[in-house]
């Protein structure tokens, strides 16, 4: 069958013409009444499908026009429209000729389908005879145009509509893209917020607009200082609204803060559940309406509208207003997601920083506890060559504890690149802090007064003993520093759980009980630039001879050890203070028992076989024990000392063996010479930290070690200890 759709919509032209195509038809269209006549005179066509509604020649005087022709009059025309769809519009149609009339349904397959109902008579024409026109040209004309004004007049009434709908769209969109834009410049929550409440006012005509907010702790919502109206008569509701608060649940803005959901009330003055109806009945307030803020499911901020009249509950400013208020937060989480993202790079960039200069403190560290052990050990056998009232003996004594204080350096840089290890147990930071307080009060000058605060609570932390005392000198060198006309330092303890709110105020933490150390001076405090940098590794403010910038990176890097968290207030003028918080545990202290040893003399006699690769400290490390009385034999690392083992087993009393050597390390020659002598006793020395000799289990096996620096009577006494088991 061969069949002619004629309709302007191309879009539905071309789904109808798909549609009768799958099922076998042969398909023609035209584009309006004037091009479906030429084409049906045309082609011949056995149906004609039309839309009415059409320019040029509209339906009706398309089908008029089929009927009068005798060579079309006989093809049976079905129409269809969604505008012409009264009683008189279908009369006009089948008086017209028209097979049958069909309201235009949504989707075109409709169409089709009460076509095809049609189609078996149609095939056959027995049903179809040919009619002439009911209506003359004068009626058909009078008919037509009373119908097609009364259609027009309705057309145009929904295109009056359609325009007005779509001014209110365009001017909603600009509303949300000019706020989008303006916010997205915004660097906070309080500027967001002051551009909503213009927009949004001037946007709907209400005439004020409130915003509140959290508190620090976040149990209240405070008045924010934000607020708009384009009335000068409102000063005396803003001025009373600043001193109120609401907790969840309380008031419209609590209200809304606890459901997280809009409320629109008819009118504030009347509602019982509105707390400042005295103040909006004077202020002349009618209506209200509160909204959240919402940034990653949680309430940032709650706003409030008012207007001056009573208006009923409209459902597409709700959602209006939603819109835009999910703009800001969606805005608030993205800037939040940036300022994660940047500080995470920052903490990255410092971890990589911290670790490079851990790895380069580490190797300085090794190779100064070398020269370290020479210097110290030469100056302590220059000084048992002297005289006591040799004045020499005093210049020997200096470069002794000059060492010493390098040492000491020296053991810092090896905790900052964290080759110190650490022997954690349960201890009271209170008499940690109590024991401490005789060391300390020797690092301030006599301007300085030391106060301690320290809390009745049990302060129980997982620590090293030795590395919270560590952190404790440092603190009080840095506070004397900060103090150089003198001042006040304070020392306080206290018990405080970290909770949530905690975490989002301060941006780090677990929630838990920690024990809380803070460290007060009254110094001359620091600006935010040197706040921000004061944990960073060689980073000081002193003079080049005054400080190695070490110290707070230390401190920092052993709190972090301790699973705890430091942070710093200062201002400029008026002091600092550091807090430490370390996790708070449920236990007894570990009680050290005192071992008191003591080494009786015996004469130096025996044979020792001594491995180290530097040659200086193999060379002074001879020397002390042959003055001593002791046979020396040297190798220059583990392969050697193992061949000069062999030679020499049955001789050699005891092995002294540094660590790390190139080659065969200290160790695996101890184990190797141990498979042929298993009773053969060793003392291990190493200028590395102790972790170094934990990778080779010395500790596990029980085995002695000494680290460098080291003097000769130390090293002698530990020697004779090993000798003596």
């Amino acid at each position: 069958m061969k069949i002619l759709i004629v309709d302007d919509s191309t879009f539905e032209r071309r789904i109808l013409k798909s549609i009768i195509e799958k099922d076998g038809h042969e398909v023609m269209d035209a584009i309006d009444g004037q091009d479906g006549f030429e084409k049906a005179k045309f082609y011949m066509p056995d149906l004609v499908i039309s839309d009415i509604l059409m320019p040029n020649v509209d339906g009706f005087q398309f089908l008029r026009n089929m009927k009068k022709d005798k060579n079309l009059k006989s093809i049976p025309v079905v129409v269809y429209s969604s505008v012409y769809e009264g009683d008189e519009d279908r009369e006009l149609a089948l008086k017209l000729g028209a097979e049958s009339y069909i309201t235009k349904p949504e989707k075109p397959e409709e169409i089709w389908k009460s076509v095809k109902a049609l189609i078996d008579k149609i095939e056959t024409k027995k049903e179809f005879t040919e009619r002439g026109l009911a209506e003359d040209d004068e009626r058909f004309l009078k008919s037509y145009s009373q119908i097609v004004a009364t259609r027009l007049e309705e057309k145009v009434k929904i295109l009056n509509k359609e325009i007005a709908t779509h001014k209110r769209l365009n001017e909603e969109f600009y509303l949300l893209q000019s706020i989008a834009l303006a916010i997205s410049a915004t660097q906070n929550l309080h500027d967001a917020l002051v551009i909503t409440l213009k927009k949004i006012c001037d946007f709907t005509g209400w005439v004020y607009g409130e915003a509140w907010m959290p508190n620090s702790d976040g149990t209240l919502l405070v008045r924010n200082h934000r607020f708009y109206s384009n009335r000068d008569n409102f000063e005396i509701f803003t001025e009373q609204s600043s001193e109120v608060t609401f907790p969840p649940g309380v008031g419209l803005p609590g209200l809304v803060w606890s459901t997280k959901q809009p409320v629109w009330v008819r009118d504030v003055t009347v509602d019982p559940n509105y707390l400042r109806a005295p103040i909006a009945r004077e202020a002349g307030l009618k209506t209200g309406n509160a909204f959240p803020v919402i940034a990653g499911n949680e309430v940032v901020a709650v706003i409030v509208f008012y207007h001056e009249k009573v208006e009923e509950k409209n459902e597409r400013l709700i959602k209006l207003v939603l819109s835009v208020l999910s703009q800001i937060g969606s805005i608030i989480k993205r800037k939040q997601a940036e300022r994660e993202t940047e500080k995470l790079r920052d903490q990255l960039y410092h971890a990589q920083n911290l670790a490079s200069v851990g790895k380069l403190a580490g190797g300085v560290a090794h190779n100064f506890n070398n020269l370290l052990t020479v210097v110290m050990g030469y100056a302590s056998l220059l000084q048992t060559e002297l005289r006591e009232d040799d004045p020499l003996r005093e210049y020997a004594q200096k470069i002794i504890s000059s060492s010493q204080t390098a040492a000491n350096l020296a053991q810092d840089l090896l905790t900052f690149s964290r080759k110190q290890p650490i022997n954690p147990q349960p201890v009271n930071m209170n008499g940690i802090i109590k024991d401490a307080e005789s060391i300390l009060s020797k690092l301030i000058r006599e301007n300085i007064k030391m106060n301690t605060m320290l809390t009745d609570k049990d302060c129980i932390v997982i620590a090293d003993s030795d590395q919270m005392k560590h952190i404790l000198m440092n603190l009080t060198t840095n506070a004397r520093d900060a103090m150089p006309k003198g001042g006040s330092l304070t020392i306080s303890t206290d018990v405080i759980e970290i909770n949530n709110t905690f975490i989002k105020a301060h941006g780090y933490g677990e929630v838990g009980k920690y024990v809380l150390i803070s460290f007060s001076d009254t110094g001359i405090g620091m600006d935010e630039d040197t706040r921000l940098k004061i944990f960073d590794p060689f980073f000081t403010t002193k003079e080049m001879w005054r400080g190695t910038g070490l110290g707070l990176a230390i401190v920092y890097g052993l709190v972090k050890e301790h699973h705890g968290y430091i942070d710093v207030d200062s201002t400029p003028g008026k002091g600092t203070t550091f807090k430490i918080y370390l996790p708070l545990i449920e236990s007894e202290v570990a009680q050290a028992k005192a071992e008191v040893q003591t080494i009786t003399p015996k004469s130096c006699a025996g044979t020792i076989l001594l491995a180290e690769d530097e040659p200086e400290i193999r060379e002074l490390v001879k020397i002390v024990f042959e003055r001593c009385g002791y046979k020396v034999i040297e190798a220059v690392d583990g392969e050697d000392a193992v061949d000069k083992f062999v030679k020499n087993k049955d001789a050699i009393t005891l092995l002294i063996f540094d660590i790390i050597m190139p080659g065969k390390n200290g160790k695996e020659a101890y184990n190797a010479i141990k498979k042929m002598r298993p009773d053969m006793k060793v003392l291990f020395m190493s200028g590395y930290g102790g972790n170094v000799i934990m990778k080779t289990d010395v500790h596990k096996e029980g085995l002695d070690y000494i680290l460098k620096p080291v003097s000769p009577t130390e090293l002698l006494r530990k020697a004779r200890e090993v000798m003596d088991k």
